[in-house]
């Protein structure tokens, strides 16, 4: 099982079964030598994927960055440095996420709500996770389609007045 693991590309999986057998059989010199080489080509893959995101974090590119280091952090949840930078990018990335939030939050009270829509949608892209993102959103969308909804009976009620060019301003300010 374990060397079918080590063909598919899942080397921590062949590990974790060739560690099976050592908890059978402890001195199994053929799981210790394939376990050896695993690790090896493990550290490798880990290393690469660290300096694929050190490289996209040098060049602005954020979330490529962590999706590099979480592929990593897969193949060797204890690596010490992986971890580091995860925790350097989370830092800056609740920073990004507080900043975004921000913006939003003031073209919000400025009825700006297509402007507060895309900075809290960027929030979201930093950190689809971020609780107070979620909490944004549903109230942006909650006013903006008590809005929009405001507009269109507005229009509505200044079509039927034959108050035409009213009733168009209105609908586009419900668009």
């Amino acid at each position: 099982k374990g060397s079918n693991f080590s063909l598919n590309g899942q080397t921590s999986d062949a590990i974790a079964e060739w560690q099976k057998v050592l908890g059978y059989q402890p001195d199994n010199k053929q799981a210790q030598g394939l376990i050896a080489d695993a690790q090896s080509k493990l550290a490798v893959d880990v290393e690469k994927h660290y300096e694929a995101g050190q490289s996209d974090y040098k060049n602005g590119k954020t979330m490529a960055a962590l999706t590099e280091w979480n592929n990593a952090l897969k193949m060797d949840p204890t690596n010490a440095k992986v971890q580091a930078a995860l925790n350097k990018i989370k830092v800056k990335n609740s920073q990004k996420v507080s900043s975004l939030l921000a913006d939003g939050d003031e073209l919000f009270a400025e009825k700006d709500y297509a402007g507060a829509l895309d900075k809290y949608h960027q929030a979201s892209e930093v950190n689809p996770d971020s609780s107070a993102v979620k909490k944004a959103l549903r109230k942006l969308k909650s006013t903006q389609g008590n809005a929009v909804q405001g507009f269109l009976d507005a229009g509505k009620a200044d079509e039927r007045k034959g108050n035409l060019k009213k009733a168009v301003t209105d609908y586009e300010a419900a668009v």
